[in-house]
């Protein structure tokens, strides 16, 4: 459990992605809403999606 620990703190310092959200994020409109939805039902999407 100490090294568990020890790993998650590292991830949170001097591990921790510097531009993660930049890389993975894509914000949209939400008129932007229905072209997304139906490409995602469509499998055009291989990330996931929160």
């Amino acid at each position: 459990m100490k090294k568990r620990l020890k790993v998650w703190n590292r991830l949170g310092d001097d591990l921790k992605p510097t531009k993660l959200n930049e890389d993975i994020v894509n914000d949209i409109s939400i008129n932007e809403l229905p072209e997304v939805l139906a490409a995602i039902l469509e499998g055009k999407y291989l990330e996931e999606l929160l």
